[in-house]
């Protein structure tokens, strides 16, 4: 799979080299072989070419938490959620980040607006919630969180078979 990213970010950018996305792309691959220094050169780039890219955003944070760097990290994940304030994934890399550094609260908090944000039924933040309740030894709570969790992503799977009718 690593080697399809490869062919696919060098030809987006001989293809289209002004558009930011062909350097988030590429930003992407290094993401992928942990190659930290090159994805946030590329990110970088990406953001400073187009900073509404939301996706790149979010790509950067994860170079940043990825070397345990969660200042920048956060600044990535909350400039996603200013830009796309309907998304809950910012919210969920946030919390991570908050629960990385054992501040239970806030990761709490930002689950569950993420959760919020989709109904209440988001199998990502469910699972999330979950783990910051194990992490503070409520393992009944995490439990019945990490159950919910599986069912929500179950429900969403059944919703996306298709019928046979």
């Amino acid at each position: 799979r690593k080697l399809e990213l490869f062919s696919l970010a060098h030809r987006v950018t001989e293809e289209r080299p002004g558009d930011a996305i062909s350097w988030m792309v590429v930003a992407y691959y290094y993401l992928a072989i942990r190659k930290y220094d090159m994805a946030r050169r590329y990110f970088q780039r990406a953001t400073s070419m187009n900073n509404r890219l939301v996706s790149a955003w979010i790509g950067y944070g994860h170079c940043f938490a990825s070397q345990d760097e969660s200042d920048q990290a956060m600044a990535a994940y909350r400039t996603a959620s200013r830009l796309f304030p309907g998304s809950h994934l910012p919210l969920i890399y946030i919390g991570m980040e908050f629960g990385r550094q054992m501040s239970f609260a806030h990761a709490r908090t930002r689950f569950q607006l993420a959760n919020e944000l989709c109904g209440g039924d988001d199998g990502i933040a469910l699972h999330q919630l979950g783990v910051i309740e194990y992490q503070q030894g409520n393992f009944s709570t995490a439990r019945d969180l990490m159950v919910s969790a599986k069912l929500s992503n179950h429900k969403k799977q059944l919703s996306l078979e298709p019928s046979s009718a």
